[in-house]
């Protein structure tokens, strides 16, 4: 992965701050729906681009230092990032630059934070090796394959008994162009609690009961196998669908907030393990 410098406004002179363009932009306005149009636009304007944005939003780990490195990957014109202060980059703006763009509303506000991953929730959640469970993950796992969602892409299905009612994936409904992007994800090692704010996709259990909802289809009193565990939302949405048991593959940041809510629901909960070693 090619990390972008970081520059300062004294580390360019006056003739090279001429043949750049300066880009003022929050991460915010930087997401999956408009790479394509952030690469267009400084495609066509011929020439290379440095990036300014709140410096509190460029930390590693978190998603304004992911979204600049995502940026970097779709344009080689990128050639750096400048973080910083609101009076700092208000000054940097009228400083002989071959063009300043800015991009949407920029807000030097207070960080968000982010909520902390915690993977013990002290409720034990049984392992399960039924040979149905173990197949339906691995159905799941390929409904996931349909997701076009680039971060975590996830699956679910949707069971009643032994039939299965309907399968989903993580899905974005903006046009979005992950799968342009020529990074893996985990290159970007985002903080905990970063993921839920970073992605603009439906998670595929909210997909599912979504469509359940649209196509009439009763979810009361069935059982969802997902490829990992649901956060807090997607939670509310299965204890309100009816669903009873919720069998999952991976662990989550949902884990510490969405176990305790389910449990207190009467949603049973499992864990299937390493279901791709038992079909090799």
């Amino acid at each position: 992965m090619r990390e972008l410098d970081v520059l300062s406004p004294e580390s360019l002179n006056v003739s090279e701050k001429a043949r750049l363009m300066l880009l003022v932009c929050d991460e915010r306005n930087i997401s999956c729906v408009n790479l394509r149009e952030f690469k267009e636009m400084i495609t066509e304007v011929g020439i290379d681009a440095i990036l300014v944005m709140p410096d509190y939003q460029y930390q590693k780990g978190t998603r304004g230092w992911a979204k600049a490195q995502i940026l970097a990957s779709v344009t080689e014109r990128l050639k750096g990032v400048m973080p910083l202060d609101y009076e700092s980059a208000n000054q940097e703006v009228g400083n002989n630059w071959a063009l300043v763009k800015i991009e949407g509303q920029v807000r030097w506000s207070k960080p968000e934070r982010a909520i902390a991953e915690e993977i013990d929730t002290g409720v034990p959640i049984n392992e399960s090796t039924d040979p149905f469970d173990v197949e339906m993950i691995a159905k799941a796992r390929r409904a996931a394959e349909s997701s076009n969602c680039w971060l975590d892409p996830a699956g679910c299905v949707f069971v009643r008994g032994d039939g299965v009612l309907l399968e989903s994936a993580s899905t974005s409904f903006n046009n979005s162009n992950c799968r342009e992007i020529p990074l893996d994800f985990r290159e970007l090692h985002l903080n905990p609690g970063e993921r839920m704010l970073f992605c603009d996709s439906l998670h595929a259990e909210r997909v599912g009961i979504s469509h359940a909802s649209k196509d009439g289809i009763s979810l009361e009193g069935s059982t969802i196998y997902a490829t990992k565990f649901p956060c807090r939302p997607c939670a509310m949405e299965i204890i309100g669908a009816g669903i009873k048991t919720v069998i999952f593959e991976r662990d989550s940041y949902g884990l510490s907030e969405a176990v305790p809510l389910l449990v207190e629901n009467g949603v049973e909960l499992k864990r299937v393990s390493s279901t791709k070693q038992r079909e090799s």
